[in-house]
């Protein structure tokens, strides 16, 4: 078997395109042709239909199985030698959306990297979406995210936290309404009477976040003045934080973002999304998962968790 041959292989058949497929291998159209013909004249096979689109045949689907096999057994016994010897750099990617990134990783990295100093780190912060399909896709070792929507008996998923939906308002906001949070948070009748007078500072559409925030809104038949929409919930934070309006966020960045005020006069209060997810999740595949330093972030990021939690607990 021609191992650089099945590689090629494997780009066009993810590409379904011989021109990506080339541009993303850095080789001549020609030159990545000519490896595809050299595998089907050994394995006596055809394996693609090139008419009227290209297309794996039955063959083709079977070699993309076993090679995808052959190379994620290729990189975990490279990985495996790797950790066994201390002259070779151990390489670990990791995806989680920016928000945790941002969050997450300056609390457990400094520990991560003095206790497995051989350990070289590539970071992805996507939203979650993309960093589940490059974890399908094996772009990814492990990432954190909410709960996957996909099933799979490769993709190993472990609970790590409930990181709740919540709504943040600030003092200012409050005093122009002539309503404390005391006050407005005393009973349900009084909280939704006060939520509809409110201006709203919202995720764009598609966003999970604004998912939840839609969700509840419908549930609470509250129609709201949304005055700003914006992405960016750093952004929508300092508008907040002016008193422009309220804003919705899980409860991981809520907390720290407030606990970083010198006067604490932004509130959060955590509210019921049901249509949305909160559990946040450790994610893997179980063919690629890195061992001893695989093992050693997650320990580190539990632990982490386990500390917002008890904070959580203190609120």
């Amino acid at each position: 078997m021609n191992y650089l041959s099945i590689k090629y292989f494997l780009a066009v058949a993810n590409e379904m395109n011989i021109t990506q497929a080339a541009k993303k291998m850095y080789i001549s159209q020609q030159s990545l042709s000519e490896h595809i013909v050299k595998l089907e004249k050994e394995y006596g096979v055809s394996l693609f239909e090139r008419a009227p689109r290209l297309k794996l045949t039955y063959a083709g689907e079977k070699l993309k199985e076993l090679a995808e096999r052959a190379v994620d057994l290729d990189a975990e016994m490279d990985f495996v030698l790797s950790e066994i010897s201390t002259q070779r750099r151990i390489y670990l990617s990791i995806g989680m959306s920016p928000v945790h990134g941002r969050i997450i990783l300056p609390c457990i990295l400094p520990q991560f990297c003095a206790q497995n100093p051989n350990v070289s780190l590539k970071l992805t912060l996507e939203n979650s979406n993309k960093i589940i399909e490059q974890l399908v896709n094996r772009k990814l070792d492990l990432i954190i995210c909410f709960k996957p929507p996909v099933s799979s008996s490769n993709i190993v998923t472990m609970p790590i936290i409930k990181d709740r939906f919540c709504l943040l308002i600030s003092k200012k906001l409050l005093d122009r309404l002539g309503i404390t949070f005391e006050e407005a948070t005393r009973d349900e009748t009084t909280w939704i009477s006060t939520l509809k007078q409110l201006p709203y500072i919202m995720s764009t559409p598609g966003t999970r976040v604004n998912m939840a925030a839609t969700g509840f809104f419908h549930e609470k038949g509250i129609k709201p003045d949304v005055l700003i929409e914006v992405i960016d919930l750093e952004a929508q934070f300092s508008f907040c934080k002016a008193g422009m309006g309220a804003m919705f966020s899980f409860e991981i960045f809520a907390r720290h973002k407030i606990s970083e005020l010198a006067e604490k006069d932004v509130f959060f209060i955590p509210i019921e999304a049901s249509d949305v997810s909160s559990e946040l999740m450790v994610a893997y595949r179980k063919e690629r998962f890195k061992g001893a330093s695989g093992r050693a972030f997650i320990e580190c990021a539990k632990q982490f968790f386990a500390d917002e939690e008890k904070s959580a607990g203190t609120v």
